[in-house]
Protein backbone atom coordinates (compact mmCIF):
# COMPACT_ATOMS: atom_id res chain seq x y z
CA UNK A 1 0.00 0.00 0.00
CA UNK A 2 1.10 3.55 -0.71
CA UNK A 3 0.87 6.37 1.81
CA UNK A 4 -2.11 8.71 1.61
CA UNK A 5 -2.32 12.38 2.46
CA UNK A 6 -2.03 15.56 0.42
CA UNK A 7 -3.81 16.06 -2.87
CA UNK A 8 -2.02 16.08 -6.20
CA UNK A 9 -2.37 18.09 -9.39
CA UNK A 10 -2.22 17.12 -13.05
CA UNK A 11 -0.71 18.55 -16.18
CA UNK A 12 -1.83 17.43 -19.63
CA UNK A 13 0.56 15.67 -22.02
CA UNK A 14 3.65 17.49 -23.26
CA UNK A 15 5.22 20.29 -21.25
CA UNK A 16 3.88 21.89 -18.13
CA UNK A 17 1.85 25.04 -18.54
CA UNK A 18 1.28 25.82 -14.84
CA UNK A 19 3.80 27.54 -12.59
CA UNK A 20 4.12 26.94 -8.88
CA UNK A 21 5.04 29.46 -6.22
CA UNK A 22 8.68 29.04 -5.46
CA UNK A 23 9.73 25.56 -4.31
CA UNK A 24 13.46 25.35 -3.67
CA UNK A 25 13.77 21.88 -5.21
CA UNK A 26 12.10 19.96 -8.02
CA UNK A 27 12.45 16.17 -8.03
CA UNK A 28 12.20 14.74 -11.55
CA UNK A 29 11.30 11.07 -11.81
CA UNK A 30 10.93 9.48 -15.29
CA UNK A 31 9.01 6.20 -15.43
CA UNK A 32 8.17 3.57 -18.02
CA UNK A 33 6.12 0.44 -17.35
CA UNK A 34 7.38 -0.27 -13.83
CA UNK A 35 4.25 0.18 -11.70
CA UNK A 36 5.46 -1.78 -8.64
CA UNK A 37 8.87 -0.12 -8.70
CA UNK A 38 7.33 3.32 -9.14
CA UNK A 39 5.07 2.71 -6.13
CA UNK A 40 8.12 1.89 -4.01
CA UNK A 41 10.00 4.95 -5.28
CA UNK A 42 7.07 7.25 -4.51
CA UNK A 43 6.58 5.75 -1.07
CA UNK A 44 10.24 6.41 -0.29
CA UNK A 45 9.89 10.02 -1.47
CA UNK A 46 6.90 10.43 0.84
CA UNK A 47 9.27 9.74 3.76
CA UNK A 48 11.78 12.46 2.90
CA UNK A 49 13.01 14.67 5.72
CA UNK A 50 13.79 18.06 4.21
CA UNK A 51 13.46 21.56 5.56
CA UNK A 52 12.72 23.39 2.29
CA UNK A 53 9.71 23.45 -0.02
CA UNK A 54 9.90 20.98 -2.87
CA UNK A 55 7.80 19.53 -5.66
CA UNK A 56 7.72 16.25 -7.57
CA UNK A 57 7.37 15.93 -11.35
CA UNK A 58 6.73 12.40 -12.65
CA UNK A 59 7.28 11.99 -16.39
CA UNK A 60 5.45 8.98 -17.84
CA UNK A 61 6.92 7.62 -21.08
CA UNK A 62 4.06 5.19 -21.66
CA UNK A 63 0.74 5.41 -23.52
CA UNK A 64 -2.42 6.02 -21.46
CA UNK A 65 -3.27 4.95 -18.87
CA UNK A 66 0.36 4.15 -18.06
CA UNK A 67 1.39 5.14 -14.56
CA UNK A 68 -1.61 7.35 -13.82
CA UNK A 69 -3.23 5.09 -11.22
CA UNK A 70 0.03 4.47 -9.36
CA UNK A 71 0.85 8.17 -9.36
CA UNK A 72 -2.62 9.15 -8.17
CA UNK A 73 -2.51 6.75 -5.24
CA UNK A 74 1.11 6.93 -4.17
CA UNK A 75 1.81 10.65 -4.52
CA UNK A 76 -0.88 11.60 -2.01
CA UNK A 77 1.42 11.01 0.92
CA UNK A 78 3.98 13.55 -0.26
CA UNK A 79 4.64 16.68 1.75
CA UNK A 80 4.95 18.46 -1.58
CA UNK A 81 3.03 19.33 -4.74
CA UNK A 82 3.12 16.46 -7.23
CA UNK A 83 2.71 16.79 -10.98
CA UNK A 84 2.15 14.16 -13.67
CA UNK A 85 3.26 14.77 -17.27
CA UNK A 86 2.93 12.33 -20.14
CA UNK A 87 5.87 12.44 -22.58
CA UNK A 88 5.12 10.41 -25.72
CA UNK A 89 8.67 10.68 -27.06
CA UNK A 90 10.45 7.65 -25.64
CA UNK A 91 13.68 7.66 -23.67
CA UNK A 92 14.72 8.82 -20.20
CA UNK A 93 16.87 11.62 -21.64
CA UNK A 94 13.82 13.15 -23.33
CA UNK A 95 11.70 12.55 -20.22
CA UNK A 96 14.23 14.24 -17.97
CA UNK A 97 14.43 17.21 -20.33
CA UNK A 98 10.65 17.54 -20.09
CA UNK A 99 11.02 17.53 -16.32
CA UNK A 100 13.69 20.24 -16.50
CA UNK A 101 11.34 22.39 -18.61
CA UNK A 102 8.55 21.95 -16.04
CA UNK A 103 10.71 22.50 -12.95
CA UNK A 104 9.96 25.42 -10.63
CA UNK A 105 12.76 24.78 -8.15
CA UNK A 106 16.16 26.43 -8.03
CA UNK A 107 17.58 22.89 -7.99
CA UNK A 108 16.50 19.86 -10.00
CA UNK A 109 17.08 16.50 -8.30
CA UNK A 110 16.93 13.37 -10.45
CA UNK A 111 15.94 9.91 -9.30
CA UNK A 112 14.86 6.78 -11.21
CA UNK A 113 11.78 4.62 -10.86
CA UNK A 114 13.83 1.50 -10.04
CA UNK A 115 15.63 2.92 -7.00
CA UNK A 116 14.54 3.54 -3.41
CA UNK A 117 15.82 6.62 -1.58
CA UNK A 118 16.58 6.79 2.11
CA UNK A 119 14.70 9.42 4.19
CA UNK A 120 17.59 11.92 4.09
CA UNK A 121 18.41 11.49 0.39
CA UNK A 122 16.81 14.71 -0.82
CA UNK A 123 18.44 16.82 1.88
CA UNK A 124 21.86 15.27 1.26
CA UNK A 125 21.77 15.61 -2.53
CA UNK A 126 20.60 19.24 -2.56
CA UNK A 127 22.32 20.82 0.46
CA UNK A 128 25.72 21.48 -1.23
CA UNK A 129 23.94 23.29 -4.06
CA UNK A 130 21.52 25.26 -1.90
CA UNK A 131 24.41 26.33 0.33
CA UNK A 132 26.49 27.44 -2.69
CA UNK A 133 29.30 24.90 -2.23
CA UNK A 134 28.66 23.41 -5.67
CA UNK A 135 26.33 23.66 -8.64
CA UNK A 136 25.79 19.92 -8.98
CA UNK A 137 25.87 16.84 -6.77
CA UNK A 138 25.67 13.07 -7.05
CA UNK A 139 25.21 10.28 -4.57
CA UNK A 140 26.03 6.61 -4.23
CA UNK A 141 23.94 3.84 -5.78
CA UNK A 142 23.89 0.54 -3.90
CA UNK A 143 22.57 -2.75 -5.22
CA UNK A 144 19.63 -4.31 -3.43
CA UNK A 145 21.33 -6.31 -0.63
CA UNK A 146 18.44 -8.78 -0.47
CA UNK A 147 19.31 -10.13 -3.93
CA UNK A 148 22.23 -12.60 -3.88
CA UNK A 149 24.63 -12.09 -6.78
CA UNK A 150 26.15 -15.03 -8.67
CA UNK A 151 29.76 -15.72 -7.73
CA UNK A 152 30.98 -14.89 -11.24
CA UNK A 153 29.93 -11.23 -10.84
CA UNK A 154 33.10 -9.68 -9.52
CA UNK A 155 33.26 -6.34 -7.73
CA UNK A 156 34.59 -4.60 -10.85
CA UNK A 157 31.53 -5.68 -12.83
CA UNK A 158 28.81 -4.48 -10.47
CA UNK A 159 28.69 -1.24 -12.40
CA UNK A 160 26.93 -3.25 -15.11
CA UNK A 161 24.06 -3.45 -12.62
CA UNK A 162 24.28 0.32 -11.91
CA UNK A 163 26.27 0.18 -8.67
CA UNK A 164 28.05 3.52 -8.25
CA UNK A 165 30.45 4.94 -5.69
CA UNK A 166 33.26 7.43 -5.52
CA UNK A 167 34.44 6.45 -2.08
CA UNK A 168 33.33 7.09 1.52
CA UNK A 169 34.09 10.81 1.70
CA UNK A 170 32.32 13.85 0.29
CA UNK A 171 34.45 15.71 -2.25
CA UNK A 172 34.41 17.72 -5.46
CA UNK A 173 34.69 15.57 -8.56
CA UNK A 174 37.74 15.95 -10.73
CA UNK A 175 37.32 17.17 -14.34
CA UNK A 176 35.92 14.46 -16.58
CA UNK A 177 34.28 12.49 -13.76
CA UNK A 178 30.52 12.06 -13.56
CA UNK A 179 27.57 11.03 -11.39
CA UNK A 180 24.55 8.84 -12.16
CA UNK A 181 21.15 10.44 -12.58
CA UNK A 182 19.69 7.70 -10.40
CA UNK A 183 20.89 10.00 -7.60
CA UNK A 184 21.90 13.47 -8.74
CA UNK A 185 21.00 17.15 -8.55
CA UNK A 186 21.94 20.27 -10.50
CA UNK A 187 21.23 23.96 -10.43
CA UNK A 188 18.24 24.48 -12.70
CA UNK A 189 19.49 27.54 -14.56
CA UNK A 190 22.74 25.83 -15.54
CA UNK A 191 20.91 22.69 -16.63
CA UNK A 192 18.88 24.80 -19.02
CA UNK A 193 21.94 26.70 -20.22
CA UNK A 194 23.70 23.48 -21.27
CA UNK A 195 20.57 22.18 -22.98
CA UNK A 196 19.78 19.26 -20.68
CA UNK A 197 20.42 15.67 -21.75
CA UNK A 198 21.44 14.51 -25.21
CA UNK A 199 18.69 12.15 -26.49
CA UNK A 200 21.22 10.41 -28.77
CA UNK A 201 22.77 8.92 -25.64
CA UNK A 202 21.08 6.78 -23.01
CA UNK A 203 18.31 4.17 -23.37
CA UNK A 204 15.56 4.54 -25.95
CA UNK A 205 12.77 2.44 -27.40
CA UNK A 206 15.05 1.31 -30.23
CA UNK A 207 18.09 0.79 -27.99
CA UNK A 208 16.91 -0.13 -24.46
CA UNK A 209 20.48 -0.69 -23.27
CA UNK A 210 22.48 2.45 -23.98
CA UNK A 211 24.62 4.74 -21.85
CA UNK A 212 26.59 7.92 -21.27
CA UNK A 213 23.84 10.54 -21.10
CA UNK A 214 25.02 11.12 -17.51
CA UNK A 215 28.67 11.44 -18.55
CA UNK A 216 27.86 13.80 -21.40
CA UNK A 217 25.72 16.07 -19.21
CA UNK A 218 28.36 16.25 -16.49
CA UNK A 219 31.04 17.15 -19.04
CA UNK A 220 29.00 20.00 -20.51
CA UNK A 221 27.91 21.12 -17.05
CA UNK A 222 31.53 21.29 -15.86
CA UNK A 223 32.60 23.07 -19.05
CA UNK A 224 30.04 25.77 -18.22
CA UNK A 225 31.70 26.23 -14.81
CA UNK A 226 29.46 23.97 -12.75
CA UNK A 227 31.18 22.28 -9.82
CA UNK A 228 29.90 18.77 -9.10
CA UNK A 229 30.22 17.33 -5.60
CA UNK A 230 30.06 13.67 -4.69
CA UNK A 231 27.88 13.12 -1.60
CA UNK A 232 28.04 9.50 -0.40
CA UNK A 233 25.20 10.05 2.09
CA UNK A 234 22.82 10.76 -0.79
CA UNK A 235 22.29 7.04 -1.09
CA UNK A 236 19.73 5.10 -3.09
CA UNK A 237 19.22 1.35 -3.44
CA UNK A 238 18.90 0.00 -6.98
CA UNK A 239 16.73 -2.97 -7.89
CA UNK A 240 18.44 -6.07 -9.31
CA UNK A 241 16.04 -7.88 -11.66
CA UNK A 242 16.84 -11.60 -12.02
CA UNK A 243 16.95 -11.38 -15.82
CA UNK A 244 20.05 -9.20 -15.51
CA UNK A 245 22.00 -11.80 -13.55
CA UNK A 246 23.12 -13.75 -16.62
CA UNK A 247 26.41 -13.70 -18.56
CA UNK A 248 24.53 -12.87 -21.78
CA UNK A 249 23.05 -9.72 -20.24
CA UNK A 250 26.53 -8.57 -19.20
CA UNK A 251 27.90 -9.25 -22.69
CA UNK A 252 25.03 -7.32 -24.31
CA UNK A 253 25.59 -4.47 -21.88
CA UNK A 254 29.34 -4.41 -22.66
CA UNK A 255 28.57 -4.29 -26.40
CA UNK A 256 26.14 -1.41 -25.87
CA UNK A 257 28.73 0.34 -23.72
CA UNK A 258 31.20 0.15 -26.61
CA UNK A 259 28.69 1.73 -28.99
CA UNK A 260 27.83 4.41 -26.43
CA UNK A 261 31.50 5.19 -25.77
CA UNK A 262 32.09 5.84 -29.46
CA UNK A 263 29.08 8.16 -29.65
CA UNK A 264 30.10 10.01 -26.49
CA UNK A 265 33.29 11.18 -28.24
CA UNK A 266 31.84 11.22 -31.73
CA UNK A 267 33.21 14.66 -32.61
CA UNK A 268 36.75 13.41 -31.97
CA UNK A 269 36.34 9.86 -33.26
CA UNK A 270 35.07 10.87 -36.71
CA UNK A 271 38.40 12.66 -37.32
CA UNK A 272 40.56 9.73 -36.25
CA UNK A 273 41.91 7.13 -38.68
CA UNK A 274 39.37 4.31 -39.02
CA UNK A 275 37.09 6.20 -36.64
CA UNK A 276 39.29 5.48 -33.64
CA UNK A 277 39.19 1.70 -34.06
CA UNK A 278 42.97 1.37 -34.38
CA UNK A 279 43.54 2.65 -30.87
CA UNK A 280 40.69 0.53 -29.53
CA UNK A 281 42.11 -2.64 -31.13
CA UNK A 282 45.55 -1.92 -29.66
CA UNK A 283 43.95 -1.45 -26.24
CA UNK A 284 41.95 -4.67 -26.63
CA UNK A 285 45.07 -6.59 -27.68
CA UNK A 286 46.83 -5.52 -24.49
CA UNK A 287 43.84 -6.46 -22.36
CA UNK A 288 43.51 -9.84 -24.03
CA UNK A 289 47.21 -10.49 -23.50
CA UNK A 290 46.75 -9.79 -19.80
CA UNK A 291 43.78 -12.17 -19.65
CA UNK A 292 45.76 -14.94 -21.39
CA UNK A 293 48.60 -14.57 -18.88
CA UNK A 294 46.09 -14.69 -16.02
CA UNK A 295 44.64 -17.92 -17.37
CA UNK A 296 41.54 -17.99 -19.55
CA UNK A 297 40.51 -21.27 -17.92
CA UNK A 298 39.47 -19.29 -14.84
CA UNK A 299 35.77 -18.38 -15.19
CA UNK A 300 36.20 -14.79 -14.00
CA UNK A 301 39.15 -14.23 -16.34
CA UNK A 302 37.25 -15.71 -19.28
CA UNK A 303 34.27 -13.48 -18.46
CA UNK A 304 36.51 -10.42 -18.37
CA UNK A 305 37.89 -11.32 -21.80
CA UNK A 306 34.36 -11.78 -23.18
CA UNK A 307 33.24 -8.39 -21.85
CA UNK A 308 36.32 -6.68 -23.31
CA UNK A 309 35.67 -8.31 -26.68
CA UNK A 310 32.01 -7.27 -26.62
CA UNK A 311 32.92 -3.68 -25.72
CA UNK A 312 35.48 -3.53 -28.54
CA UNK A 313 32.96 -4.99 -30.98
CA UNK A 314 30.37 -2.37 -30.08
CA UNK A 315 32.90 0.44 -30.49
CA UNK A 316 34.02 -0.84 -33.92
CA UNK A 317 30.43 -1.35 -35.04
CA UNK A 318 29.50 2.26 -34.28
CA UNK A 319 32.69 3.56 -35.92
CA UNK A 320 32.01 1.55 -39.09
CA UNK A 321 28.38 2.71 -39.34
CA UNK A 322 29.31 6.38 -39.06
CA UNK A 323 32.31 6.08 -41.39
CA UNK A 324 30.12 4.48 -44.06
CA UNK A 325 27.47 7.16 -43.61
CA UNK A 326 30.12 9.86 -43.93
CA UNK A 327 31.51 8.24 -47.11
CA UNK A 328 28.03 8.12 -48.67
CA UNK A 329 27.49 11.78 -47.89
CA UNK A 330 30.76 12.71 -49.61
CA UNK A 331 29.76 10.85 -52.79
CA UNK A 332 26.56 12.89 -53.16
Amino acid sequence: MCPTGLSTSWLPGGKADIRLSGPAVTVVLPTYRRPAALARALSALASQEIGVAWELVVIDNDEPPGAEAVFEECSRGLDADAWFIREPRRGPAVARNTGIDAAQGQVVAFIDDDVTAGPTWLTAITTPILEGRSEGAGGSVDLDPSVPLPRWIGKDWRGYLSEFSRGPDEHDLSPGDFVLTASAAFRTDLLREVGGFNPMLGPSQRLPIFFNEDVDLCRRFADRGGRIRYVPDARVVHEVPPERLTPMYFVRRAYARGRSDWLLDRAVNVRRPLGGTRGMLIHFGRLLGDRVREGLWHPDVAMGAALSAAHTGGFIREAAVHKLAFARERRR
